[in-house]
């Protein structure tokens, strides 16, 4: 384990995403619920009824209210 300065968020930020190693999206607490490379929105949205981040994909299924 190692300890980003700055945190992950200003990690993915700032290293261009050819040079970086993180993989996937990085859960945030806000409205955002997901960023990727240089802070941008991610794939996920959050389930108003389990407040758990949800994908396109999840939403699609039969089980998903």
């Amino acid at each position: 384990v190692y300890h980003l300065e700055g945190g992950i968020l200003k990690y993915l930020e700032e290293v261009p995403e050819r040079q970086s190693l993180w993989e996937g999206e990085c859960f945030v607490f806000d409205k955002r619920v997901s960023v990727e490379h240089g802070l941008a929105p991610g794939n996920f949205k959050l389930c108003y009824g389990c407040k758990q981040p949800v994908s396109d994909a999840d939403m699609e299924s039969p089980e998903y209210e």
